[in-house]
């Protein structure tokens, strides 16, 4: 009556030299006294010899299937007792002595549930049981520990550290089992007789007393359960001690074995013998979610009303009745026709001819290998027997698979609708309609229809909500429309532009007239006037060839020409733009040539960090001395801002930008410039809704990271300087928020925002740029350095676990920082220790390799810049440099502006050859070209800022080759954090080259693994 649910290798029984007590060897399974069983297993499980079952134990173990792993040394191990009456279990503790393992001792399970977390011999298997022991009250009223059987059987499958309490007193080690329920066919002439297997005598009414309980049965070495479902109860009530019935009825005893009853049976009746058909069969059918799933197996008779099984499990001699009239299947039931499968046989169609069958496992699974590499739709999403998908093109792309792939095989509907398609819809079969939407003059409405065949049409808003991602749409009614991946591909991108006004109306911004004109194409295309007049606007301003400003003092090189006169076409045609070239590639020469232009109709703005506005004012100028730039200051805003004209330039620092906004929002500014417009990335900032109530008829974004950290970077840049053009917030977020490189969404994004985007790599347009090499330098850190940071990080995991998940972020965060920092210096984490000790003393391995890389450089001629995210490193950088008799400069976020600009020129001059920076003061707005050194002393969780970094040397004006260390330490996070970087690239390199993430953007799973 017990089966294994699939088929597997005969389980070793454990033969170790001594069990559970010392001295004595522990008795092999089913040797003396054998344990009292309600069930015989004699006609399920095949018996093994000892010498068989002892030998597969040895073959286990060498492989490391079984016993401990090789090289593994446990000095204590725990294990399980089971209770003869298979009610309870009890915990022993076993340590290795030099003869082998000594007595067993009882072990408390209270012990184990308060003090197991510090017992670093437990296994995780042995955890997970420990996890399931319960507090209960003993019978005179205190509580006590207690685990039973039916609480951890599950968990105690596969263990080998089970033993079993014999009624004899002795104990086996014992491997426990999932069973089943089976049933046992007998008959002679025109009688049979069913029984449950071993005499399996359980009434209905004992039954239902215990509803959750599990049946339990040893023999051979092994402990089988078994929990009947409802089912299962009720058929062995009802069979009892057996039950008889004349062969005619014998088909409806063979429907038991079907997929929807699923009960083994075993029988001792003649049958004829037949061939068994190996090929899948698969039984497809709607969940009530929506989605759809096949049960995937074989028909091993291929006859209708005959058994269904898994492929490769289940009898492999099962038995049928064959009704005459009833054929062998042949070919596909195919979408639209129910197959006979799940309908139970008719005594009155005629007798019953019991079949036999023997099943060939390995050709089944052959067979459903071979028809899965042949269906891509088919192994894309098969698991363990079960094809499932949300999607139902997914079916659909199933269905015309099997039907070409040439290989044998049957589809079933037994559930459901069929699927039908209503016919296929080409691009030319669309018809749109575009008009102005309502008063304003940015937004239009889309509307439009599809072709079906001669009598039916469907709307293109209905079909737009019923794009699911598939070519396959569905119309209702078990109903699909099959769309060639080309019109998927445009409805799916102006889906993604479409913004849904009053009434549920369709429009899309006006800005966004190139890219839909674009996804229009080959589309019957009924315009207004009005929208004619935005598309010429567009064609027109792209037609222009802008010169360069006479004005312009510099000589600009072929792609700053180019990114010019791309810029001054946005300008004419009255849209923003956001030039995201590589950092060093001569931006803010680019912007001041449009603004030569553009700032005889008013006055300029240029917002930028504080740290970069005193080098707007040398290169305005210098390149453009005509335009007066002017700083904003403490005193006299309101008349500064009010008295502007054309040809003046305000230049303001993104940290008064709130501060100024309501009398910068008052001046219609002819050109304003965000640089470093990364720092507007978060929108829900003051400054960010600061920068978007700026008017300005030509508005420009610099920046070198568009996509910082994750993809919604690009909404709050693009609201700044052509807002409505990626709809809401919210909006965006739900529809290019998870896009995936190479997705729908994706690709739509980079149409919408490719006329308003220009960014080219110095490696693509400086071809006398020298060479730039890479190379991280691996820190060893000292044993003690070691500890400390194993103390550390230990802490960290203990915090957590005491933590609340409301603040598991924050603490996950705050730790991550800590470890950081102590990869740098112990000492910079020491003070938040609370039981460290004290702190590791010296200098700290860093500085040691720093000091002998400075050395080597310096004496070779180079000069270095040395970058750190935290000052209080630099602090400890600047005493060993001072101690070891070498010069420097510093600068970092403290430093005044004009001391900033004097240490900067001081370096460029040659007054030293070390430079220690802030990696967020001298990582942007700096030129630092006398250096050919960049080291990074910690690796930051975005890789663009390091290279925006490093890109103080390695830019315009760069004559050496460049070379960029980065340290890292060991065996630390800072291994983790740099591994973590190409992984994470891909969140923009879909849509930008060159970007990376930073910690903001990883989830809290990701942050834990850093840690452990």
């Amino acid at each position: 009556p017990f089966g294994e649910v699939a088929p597997q290798a005969p389980a070793a029984v454990e033969a170790a030299p001594q069990g559970p007590a010392a001295g004595e060897a522990a008795p092999q399974a089913g040797a003396g006294q054998a344990a009292p069983s309600l069930l015989d297993f004699s006609l399920l499980v095949e018996n093994k010899s000892p010498w068989l079952l002892r030998l597969g134990a040895l073959v286990r173990i060498a492989q490391g299937l079984d016993g401990e792993a090789a090289g593994q040394d446990k000095s204590r191990r725990l294990l399980w007792i089971v209770a003869s009456d298979f009610r309870s279990v009890r915990a022993m503790e076993q340590a290795r002595g030099v003869r082998g393992w000594n007595k067993a001792k009882d072990c408390s399970l209270k012990r184990l549930v308060e003090r197991g977390a510090g017992y670093d011999w437990l296994r995780p298997e042995d955890r997970g049981v420990i996890s399931l022991i319960e507090r209960g009250q003993s019978w005179w009223g205190t509580s006590a520990m207690t685990l039973s059987l039916d609480a951890c059987c599950e968990s105690l499958e596969g263990l080998d550290n089970v033993y079993l309490d014999l009624s004899s007193g002795d104990t086996v080690p014992v491997r426990l089992k999932r069973g089943r329920l089976g049933l046992r066919l007998s008959g002679k002439a025109q009688n049979c007789r069913l029984t449950v297997d071993g005499g399996f005598d359980l009434k209905g009414e004992d039954l239902e007393r215990q509803p959750v309980s599990y049946v339990y049965a040893h023999r051979e070495g092994i402990v089988w359960y078994f929990k009947p479902t409802a089912r299962e109860r009720q058929i062995a009530g009802i069979v009892g001690s057996g039950l008889d019935f004349p062969r005619s009825e014998l088909a409806k005893v063979f429907a038991l074995t079907r997929q929807d009853a699923s009960i083994p049976l075993r029988a001792d009746i003649e049958a004829e013998f037949v061939e068994a058909d190996p090929s899948p069969v698969l039984q497809l059918e709607q969940e009530a979610g929506g989605g759809f799933a096949a049960q995937v197996g074989v028909r091993p008779f291929a006859r209708p009303r005959t058994p269904f099984f898994p492929t490769a499990s289940g009898l492999a001699e099962p038995l049928a009745a064959a009704v005459p009239g009833a054929q062998a299947q042949s070919g596909d039931a195919g979408p639209g026709k129910e197959s006979d499968a799940g309908k139970g046989g008719s005594p009155e169609a005629g007798l019953p001819v019991p079949l036999r069958t023997r099943r060939d496992f390995e050709a089944e699974e052959a067979a459903l290998q071979a028809l899965a590499e042949a269906c891509p739709a088919l192994g894309e999403n098969l698991e363990e027997g079960r094809w499932a998908s949300q999607e139902a093109g997914d079916v659909l792309e199933l269905l015309e698979e099997l039907r070409d792939c040439g290989l044998k095989s049957s589809v079933e509907w037994p559930r459901g609708q069929a699927v039908r398609i209503a016919g296929s819809l080409r691009t030319q079969n669309v018809k749109l309609s575009v008009a102005k939407a309502g008063a304003g003059r940015d937004w239009f409405a889309l509307s439009g229809e599809a072709r079906i065949d001669e009598e039916r049409v469907v709307t293109l808003k209905a079909l737009l909500q019923a794009l699911q991602g598939s070519r396959f749409v569905n119309l209702g009614g078990g109903e699909y429309l099959a769309l060639t991946e080309e019109l998927r591909r445009k409805l799916a991108g102006m889906k993604a532009m479409m913004a849904e006004k009053g009434r549920g109306a369709m429009q899309f911004s006006g800005l966004a007239a190139g890219a839909m004109e674009k996804m229009a194409a080959g589309m019957e295309l009924e315009v207004d006037q009005h929208f004619e007049a935005s598309l010429e606007r567009m064609h027109k301003a792209f037609e222009a060839e802008p010169a360069l400003p006479s004005r312009l003092r510099a000589e600009l090189r072929d792609y700053q020409r180019e990114g010019y006169v791309w810029m001054q076409r946005l300008a004419i045609w009255g849209v923003g733009a956001c030039l995201a070239d590589d950092m060093g590639l001569g931006k803010t020469v680019q912007t001041i040539a449009v603004m030569l232009n553009q700032a005889v109709s008013g006055p300029c703005l240029v917002v930028a960090p504080t740290t970069v506005c005193a080098n707007w004012e040398i290169e305005l100028s210098r390149f453009a001395p005509t335009l007066e730039a002017r700083r904003l200051g403490q005193a006299g805003r309101a008349e500064t801002v009010q008295g502007l004209g054309p040809n003046e330039v305000l230049i303001v620092g993104y940290g008064l930008l709130a501060n100024v906004a309501e009398e910068l929002a008052k001046v219609k500014w002819a050109v304003a410039v965000f640089d470093e417009a990364q720092a507007l990335k978060n929108p829900l900032t003051k400054r960010a809704r600061a920068a978007r109530d700026i008017k300005a008829e030509f508005r420009v974004a610099l920046t070198g990271t568009p996509i910082e950290n994750r993809i919604d970077d690009l909404w709050s840049i693009f609201a700044v300087i052509n807002p409505g053009l990626l709809g809401g917030y919210e909006t965006f977020r739900k529809r290019f928020g998870q896009a995936s490189p190479g997705s729908t969404q994706s690709r739509t994004l980079r149409q919408l925002t490719r006329p308003f985007l220009l960014r080219r790599l110095k490696s693509a347009v400086l071809d006398e740029l020298p060479s730039r090499t890479e190379q991280n330098i691996v820190i060893e850190p000292t044993d003690d350095e070691k500890a400390f940071y194993e103390l550390l990080r230990r802490e960290a995991m203990e915090s957590l676990e005491r933590a609340e998940p409301s603040q598991k972020r924050f603490l996950i965060l705050l730790w991550l920082t800590k470890l950081r920092r102590a990869c740098c210096h112990p000492s910079l984490a020491s003070e938040e220790l609370s039981h460290a000790g004290e702190a590791v003393k010296g200098m700290g391995s860093k500085i040691e390799r720093l000091l002998e890389v400075l050395e080597e450089l310096v004496a070779g001629g180079h000069k270095v810049l040395v970058f750190s995210q935290f000052t209080s490193f630099l602090a400890l950088v600047q005493e060993a440099l001072a101690q070891a008799g070498t010069p420097f400069l510093y600068l970092d976020g403290q430093t005044p502006e004009k001391a900033r600009r004097e240490r900067v020129d001081a370096f460029q001059n040659g007054a030293c050859d070390v430079f220690l920076l802030s990696l967020k003061a001298g990582g942007t707005g700096i030129n630092l070209t006398a250096a050919d050194y960049v080291v990074h002393l910690d690796p930051w969780w975005n890789p663009a800022v390091e290279d925006q970094a490093s890109d103080r040397a390695h830019r315009l004006g760069q004559k050496r080759p460049v070379t960029i260390y980065r340290f890292v330490t060991a065996g630390s996070v800072e291994e983790k954090i740099i591994a973590m970087h190409q992984e994470k690239r891909e969140l923009a390199a879909d849509f930008l080259e060159g970007t990376g993430t930073s910690v903001t953007s990883l989830t809290d799973e990701e942050l834990l693994a850093l840690l452990q």
